[in-house]
């Protein structure tokens, strides 16, 4: 099983390794969980809600370090802006 974090939903869900090739648009297959004693979000993944882009900020110390190497265009690819 493989972690998925969606950036429009905000919660992490998980998926069979066969069926990564079908993500959706803003979801970003991770390597683990995030950690839960992060001092930004605290293993949620996410810093907060952008009502403009109806998206999520990711969390820079968890998702990036997180993401499948394969996959990281994805977080460029959905347009999703990470804050610092």
């Amino acid at each position: 099983m493989i972690p998925v974090f969606n950036a429009y939903s905000g919660k992490i869900h998980e998926i069979l390794e066969e069926e990564i090739v079908t993500i959706l648009e803003g979801d970003i297959p991770l390597t683990k969980q995030p950690k839960a004693n992060c001092k930004k979000c605290y293993g949620r993944g996410h810093t907060g809600y952008d009502k403009n882009r109806n998206a999520y900020h990711l969390c820079v110390n968890c998702i990036e370090k997180c993401v499948i190497p394969k996959y990281s265009n994805q977080l460029h690819f959905n347009c999703i802006i990470i804050k610092k």
